[in-house]
């Protein structure tokens, strides 16, 4: 019994204790395309997919997603980060690239605004959310003069 819990103690210490994401976004003043990158714990992305839709997500540094795992995973980022302008057009996004290493994944996107490139946006944050309730999400943006930020 000492022996299990042990090893549950020493499981549970080598998790991060934090859940963390961090969002960057460029908007280009004079073309009105988003560039969004979104830094994730990559075992927190494991355990949002499996949890939510019951898929094992493969996050290998060097190997690039499947097909597969870019439309689960941009499904899931275009309801839980959400970009609208002063109209309400909700900012559609596409894949670019994955990188990673042991610990984190940075997921690269790339939008444009609809229409001219607003005064104001909404931003709609609930990345994480819905699996922990210690969930912290940090978006940072390159507003290039832009009035108001929600």
């Amino acid at each position: 019994m000492k022996t299990l819990i042990c090893l549950l103690l020493i499981g549970v210490a080598g998790l991060h204790p934090t859940h963390v994401s961090y969002t960057s976004l460029d908007v280009s003043p004079a073309t009105g395309e988003i560039g969004v990158v979104y830094k994730f714990f990559a075992d927190d992305l494991k355990v949002l997919f499996y949890h939510l839709y019951d898929k094992e997500l493969r996050l290998d540094p060097g190997n690039d997603l499947t097909p597969e795992h870019i439309d689960l995973i941009r499904g899931y980022l275009s309801d839980a980060f959400i970009i609208k302008d002063q109209n309400d057009a909700k900012v559609n996004f596409s894949y670019v690239r994955k990188e990673q290493n042991d610990e984190y994944v940075w997921l690269y996107f790339e939008g444009k605004f609809v229409r001219e490139i607003p005064d104001s946006v909404v931003v709609i944050n609930t990345l994480l959310l819905d699996v922990f309730e210690d969930q912290t999400n940090l978006v940072i943006l390159g507003d290039h003069g832009m009035t108001d930020v929600r």
